[in-house]
């Protein structure tokens, strides 16, 4: 028995060490129009289109509001979200940066945001979510995002309802 206790903590703390190199460099700043994706599939990207140098897995719409009531109802949708922490903006980079964590395991995972401004009353966004840990997420990414692209929908219409 003790046997086989000791094989399984030496597994556990092997696959410890290599969920922690494997980590995602989350420090490294996101350029939307260089090349962001890697070949882990942890990982969920929605632009514009034509916008990201990478290809994205989703692409998003052109909305009929200024950049800044984008900016604006986008924050409004994510007011549900549990467990979502809004991180420092850093002063050389437009991009808005969240993490939000796993339920059971705390794994977090980085979401950075960018607007972009079309001009003549119109805009759209950027958004690359992406686990910091392990090589899978179950479509955790992917399900994040579209969420939050629905809630602005929602938040679009009911502001458009308003006027």
């Amino acid at each position: 028995m003790w046997y086989a206790l000791g094989i399984f903590a030496a597994l556990a703390v092997i696959g410890f060490i290599l969920l922690i190199i494997s980590a995602e460099d989350f420090s490294r700043p996101i350029d939307f129009t260089k090349p962001i994706l890697h070949k882990r599939p942890n990982q969920f990207l929605a632009c514009p289109q034509g916008y990201c140098a990478d290809k994205p897995h989703h692409v998003v719409a052109t909305y009929p509001v200024s950049v800044s009531q984008l900016e604006q109802l986008f924050e409004q949708g994510l007011a549900r979200e549990q467990r979502l922490e809004h991180l420092e903006q850093h002063a050389d980079s437009p991009n808005k940066n969240y993490q939000q964590s796993s339920a059971f395991f705390k794994f977090p995972d980085r979401i950075t945001v960018k607007f972009i401004d079309l001009k003549k009353g119109q805009s759209s966004l950027a958004i690359y979510s992406r686990a910091k840990y392990g090589r899978r997420d179950f479509d955790v990414n992917k399900a994040r995002v579209k969420r939050w692209l629905k809630r602005l929908d929602e938040q679009l219409a009911s502001h458009t309802r308003a006027k």
